[in-house]
C-alpha cells in the first residue's frame, strides 16, 4: 500500500513527465539559457555602440502637445483627454501629474491655419516681425482662401529628468489662445524675474499643468504654469549647450498635432485683444 500511495505522488507532480526524461532536462535547460543571454545581448545598449554623430539638422524636435476634446488622437480612443503627450505618442504626463521643464530659447511666431475642405488645418509658421506684428486673425491669402493667424509663444524646453539620465533632448512647447497666459509667465520668468535676481533664463524649472475648464462650446484644457526650484549646474550647463544649437537655425520641428491644438473654447478667434 505504501509503495502504491508513492506512486500516485510521483504521477501528480507538474514536473513529472520532465523528471522521467533525462533528455529533458539535459537539453531544455541549455537552449532556455542560451535564448535568455542572447536576449540580454540584443536589448543591453552597450552591445549596439554610440549613437550615430548625425548632424543636428537630422533631429526633429517634437511638440508638447495638450490632449483637447478635439484631438484626433482623442477622439479616436489613442490618448485620453487631458494628458501631455509629445508629438511622437510619448505620454509625458496629464492635468494630475504636471510636466517639469526648463525653458532654453524662444521664438514669437504666427501660427497660420488655413481653411481646405471646410476644416482649418496647420499651413505654416511666420516669425513675428515690426512689419507684421499688427497681423489681423482673420484674412485671405493670395488664392483666396481663409487664414487664421494665432500670436503664438514657443518655447524650446528640456525635462529634468532626461537630464540626469543623460538623454536630454529638446520639445517645443507652444502657447496660445487661452494657454496664451502661460506662455507670458514662462517669458516673464526668463527674461524679467531671472534678470532682477542675476540667474540665467534657464535659471528655474518650471511645472507645466492643466485644468478643464468649461463655456458654451464644450470642455477644455487650459494650461499653466508654476516655478518648481533652482536649476542645478548640469542642467544650466545642458540648457546652453542646446540654445547654440538651437540659434544656429539647425534643427526640425515636428508639426504633427498643431490642427488638434485649436481648443474649442477658441474656434471662432481669441476671447480679447490681450489673449491674442
Amino acid at each position: 500500500m505504501k509503495q502504491v500511495v508513492e506512486d500516485k505522488k510521483k504521477k501528480a507532480h507538474p514536473l513529472g513527465s520532465m523528471k522521467t526524461s533525462p533528455k529533458a532536462v539535459a537539453v531544455a535547460p541549455k537552449k532556455t539559457t542560451a535564448l535568455v543571454a542572447g536576449k540580454k545581448a540584443s536589448t543591453d545598449l552597450s552591445a549596439w555602440g554610440d549613437a550615430p554623430k548625425l548632424s543636428s539638422k537630422d533631429v526633429i524636435i517634437p511638440r508638447i502637445l495638450c490632449m483637447q476634446p478635439s484631438s484626433k488622437v482623442v477622439t479616436n480612443g489613442e490618448a485620453k483627454f487631458g494628458e501631455f503627450k509629445d508629438s511622437f505618442g510619448n505620454t509625458l504626463g496629464d492635468v494630475n501629474h504636471p510636466v517639469e521643464f526648463i525653458p532654453v530659447h524662444h521664438e514669437h511666431c504666427f501660427v497660420v491655419m488655413k481653411l481646405t475642405d471646410g476644416q482649418f488645418s496647420f499651413s505654416k509658421i511666420v516669425p513675428i516681425t515690426a512689419e507684421n506684428d499688427d497681423h489681423e486673425f482673420m484674412c485671405e491669402n493670395e488664392e483666396g482662401q481663409a487664414e487664421k493667424w494665432y500670436r503664438t509663444l514657443n518655447f524650446y524646453v528640456l525635462r529634468p529628468s532626461e537630464i540626469e539620465s543623460g538623454e536630454a533632448m529638446p520639445y517645443l512647447l507652444s502657447l496660445r489662445s487661452s494657454s496664451a497666459r502661460a506662455g507670458r509667465e514662462i517669458y516673464t520668468q526668463m527674461f524679467m524675474l531671472n534678470r532682477k535676481e542675476g540667474i540665467v533664463p534657464p535659471g528655474r524649472v518650471i511645472a507645466l499643468h492643466g485644468a478643464k475648464q468649461k463655456n458654451d462650446k464644450g470642455t477644455f484644457i487650459v494650461m499653466s504654469t508654476k516655478v518648481v526650484r533652482d536649476s542645478s549646474e548640469e542642467e544650466v550647463a545642458c540648457a546652453l549647450q542646446w540654445f547654440k544649437t538651437i540659434q544656429s537655425g539647425k534643427t526640425k520641428i515636428d508639426t504633427t498635432g498643431i490642427d488638434s491644438e485649436e481648443s474649442v473654447s477658441h474656434e471662432d478667434g481669441p476671447v480679447d485683444s490681450e489673449e491674442y
